[in-house]
């Protein structure tokens, strides 16, 4: 017969055998976030900890593409920053990140051109104008044509995220009423009006050119560099002051 001492030493064994067997919660997995790498038609499934750096990210990302890390930008509700973890960053179970990148080649390519190319010299003359652009008789009769009443309200030295819903309220170069939307998730700017919609892969706008409205700074007119010629500027009008920084962040 045992002891009630006994078997109450051996019960207090089994506990801390089932304990090893087990585990404790200090040898418990880490928790980790599992996600997707969007690049081009290349989808990478990555898992890391919420706390993991974006500076971590990018050289996990570079180590898998053979992409240098300064070549890469990593997009998710805008442009990722190095110092965001993941978590204050957003990213959950199940998000998709967008990776554009450009490879050395490309770098080196334009680097070492001789001549500006025809879309950069045109960006470059358009970018410093003789008279503001709004004063521009092609712009100007856009423009005078008043805002729209739909038109968000806007706010100079701002620097705001673009809503999710997109922009309303704004105008193209033909006075029809337009609206902007980023789908950084597919890499893509969508452009509609009430006759048709637009969608336009990032990676091949050139450009973005953007100056205030003289006389009405809290809105600009924004050009997108969709080609090699003037013509292939899609310019929008009546765009809110800001969020100016937050596109061009996004298609740059």
């Amino acid at each position: 017969m045992i002891s009630g001492s006994l078997a109450a030493s051996l019960d207090a064994e089994a506990v801390h055998a089932d304990k090893d067997h087990t585990g404790t919660a200090d040898n418990a997995p880490a928790e980790t976030t599992a996600f997707k790498v969007v690049h081009g038609k290349t989808t990478h499934s990555l898992s890391m900890a919420p706390s993991a750096l974006v500076a971590d990210l990018r050289a996990r990302l570079a180590a898998m593409s053979g992409i240098d890390p300064p070549l890469l930008k990593l997009l998710f509700r805008g442009v990722l920053k190095d110092s965001q973890t993941l978590a204050a960053a957003g990213i959950r179970d199940g998000c998709k990140v967008v990776m554009m990148a450009s490879t050395a080649q490309d770098i080196l390519r334009v680097t070492t051109a001789a001549p500006a190319s025809a879309a950069s010299a045109l960006l470059a003359a358009v970018n410093t104008p003789k008279e503001p652009l709004s004063a521009m008789p092609e712009h100007k009769k856009v423009i005078d044509k008043g805002r729209p009443a739909d038109a968000e309200v806007g706010v100079r030295n701002a620097d705001q995220p673009l809503p999710e819903r997109g922009l309303v309220g704004l105008l193209n170069a033909w006075g029809a009423k337009t609206r902007l939307a980023l789908r950084l998730e597919l890499d893509q700017v969508w452009i509609s009006t009430n006759d048709y919609s637009k969608k336009i892969d990032i990676p091949s706008i050139r450009g973005v050119v953007a100056e205030p409205i003289a006389g009405m700074e809290e809105y600009w007119l924004l050009g997108l560099q969709l080609g090699p010629t003037a013509k292939s500027l899609y310019w929008l009008y009546f765009v809110p002051a800001q969020y100016v920084r937050h596109i061009r962040r996004s298609l740059q």
